[in-house]
């Protein structure tokens, strides 16, 4: 009797420590999205974020994942999601796996959680996995993803995908900084600031054509898109090109929470650069840093424009 009831007894005890441990991690999991919610955000965001999530794995990594409830689980996963989306390390994506691969035993996880496995492996380019995954019986319905070509040669070099083929197909190539002046743009395609950017430059004929021969724009690390996404961002102005960043580390001189940006370099190292847009006011701006590099607007251009000039004074 006595050992039975000793039993009982380990056996709430042991109960009782489960409970706790998994109360735990849900109050470790609201404190994080506390964080994520918060407007009072310093320049090192997602820093708070990111050491919040590794006190949720400390305490997930003292539990057995079986015994973490469904409801702590699925906010287990979401927790895993958003930090994989703020941070693109690989090391996230494989932790929203091991959750996911819990949530498919216990046929809890859904065609959303898929699509954001998916981008997860996408946005910490672990593209391998991305393909291995999307291959899925179960993940059919997924966002299909391009066709994707390695033709980088340099280790540790700066790298871009190309669009091509109407965004069905995506080309890496090496990208040399110091061969030539350049313009890099930052240009988010979600960016509504970016997109007037664009229209506001493209209304001025000299700009339009320093842009067309003298700079880049770039959409920076994120999951993929979908190839209507990628056609649609890379032709909206015509001329200009627009490519993808691989690693967001490999260009430490962008400030990637602040779009647009535009960065003018010249033998690799910036001169200057113009951040935001408020609108047309920064265009002398753009012009002033074309100059810092020694870029004008081309004779020909010029040319065209004292001859239209000359036309419309004649038809006065």
């Amino acid at each position: 009797m006595k050992l039975t009831m000793w039993f009982l007894s380990a056996a709430m005890v042991f109960s009782n420590a489960c409970a706790l441990a998994k109360s735990e991690l849900a109050n470790s999991i609201e404190k994080f999205n506390e964080i994520e919610r918060s407007d009072d955000r310093s320049n090192d965001f997602p820093a708070p974020l990111d050491a919040q999530f590794e006190k949720i794995q400390i305490v997930a990594e003292g539990m057995a994942i079986g015994d973490i409830s469904d409801d702590d689980l699925n906010a287990y996963f979401a927790a895993a999601n958003t930090i994989s989306v703020y941070t693109m390390k690989p090391a996230y994506a494989r932790q929203m796996r091991t959750v996911l691969d819990e949530l498919e035993r216990r046929q809890l996880a859904t065609p959303t959680m898929r699509q954001q496995m998916l981008d997860g492996y996408t946005s910490a380019r672990m593209l391998d996995d991305s393909r291995n995954f999307a291959a899925g019986p179960d993940n059919a319905g997924l966002k299909p993803l391009p066709a994707m070509r390695d033709e980088s040669l340099a280790e540790g070099s700066l790298t871009l995908w190309r669009v091509q083929d109407a965004g069905q197909t995506l080309v890496r190539h090496d990208f040399n900084l110091t061969d030539r002046p350049v313009l890099i743009v930052l240009a988010p395609p979600g960016c509504g600031f970016s997109r007037k950017a664009a229209e506001d430059i493209a209304k001025e004929g000299d700009l339009f054509e320093l842009m067309a021969r003298h700079s880049i724009w770039l959409m920076p690390q994120s999951d993929i898109p979908d190839a209507s996404v990628l056609n649609v961002w890379s032709t909206s102005q015509p001329g200009w090109p627009r490519e993808l960043i691989h690693l967001n580390s490999e260009w430490p001189f962008i400030d990637f929470n602040l779009s647009p940006g535009f960065y003018f370099l010249e033998n690799g190292k910036v001169t200057s650069h113009v951040q935001g847009w408020p609108g047309p006011e920064k265009l002398a701006e753009l012009r002033e840093g074309f100059r810092k590099i020694g870029i004008h607007a081309a004779s020909s251009y010029c040319a065209l424009s004292a001859e239209s000039a000359a036309g419309k004074s004649t038809q006065r």
